[in-house]
């Protein structure tokens, strides 16, 4: 790997650190959670309308029905003494039919919208539930990660504060005592007294051994 490369490298690890240190996550989900939540205002809107548009075409549908059905009934009844308004009632019959099959072609593109628009919208909900609830459980998360860090540093910092107070009282007291000790001179002198007779006890200890090896060897 060249030079420049692991430079870039080092200095885009860097910078992504640092991003991810300012990064504010909370922030940014919830914004990305309000886009999703538009959307889907958004979709619902799309398919009101689609919904709307399609109850006007089955509307339309139902009335060229009745007009179909109405211009057979008409050229039915004209059949026998007018022949030529006969056929003009069954023209309007066919134009009817063909309004019916063009609106059948709008319902059938409306329906395969709505469908697809339907299906898309349950995408997107379900998908805000989970983001939600992962938002959820990572606030949770953090917030605990946070309170105990907290508790631990105020442990830490109290236990060293207490330390360090135990010490310099400690300190304070042993100086105190060593100031006392040297300025009671009689605390000295009982101190010399005892130290002599302890070194007079241990010399007449000696001496005694001695004499009992002595004795023990002359036998």
């Amino acid at each position: 790997m060249s030079l420049f490369k692991r430079l870039s490298l080092t200095i885009r690890s860097q910078l992504d650190d640092a991003v991810s240190r300012i990064e504010n996550h909370d922030a940014i989900i919830d914004a990305a959670l309000q886009e999703s939540r538009d959307a889907i205002a958004r979709l619902k809107l799309q398919q009101s309308r689609m919904n709307r548009k399609l109850d006007g075409i089955d509307s339309q549908i139902d009335t060229l029905h009745k007009d179909e059905q109405r211009w057979v009934e008409r050229a039915k009844s004209l059949t026998k003494h007018d022949e030529a308004q006969a056929i003009t009632c069954l023209e309007q019959r066919d134009r009817c039919s063909d309004k019916l099959k063009q609106l059948q072609q709008q319902r059938d593109q409306c329906t395969e919208m709505t469908f697809r628009l339907s299906k898309n919208l349950l995408k997107l909900e379900q998908k805000l539930i989970n983001d939600e609830q992962r938002l959820q459980e990572f606030r949770g998360r953090d917030l605990t990660t946070k309170a105990e860090s907290a508790v631990q540093d105020v442990i830490c910092s109290d236990a060293s504060n207490l330390e360090q107070t135990f010490d310099r009282w400690e300190l304070s007291i042993t100086r105190n005592e060593m100031k006392q000790q040297g300025a009671d001179p009689l605390i000295s002198e009982t101190d010399a007294l005892e130290e002599r007779f302890q070194r007079e006890e241990r010399l007449a200890a000696h001496k005694a051994e001695l004499k009992a090896l002595m004795e023990g060897d002359s036998q």
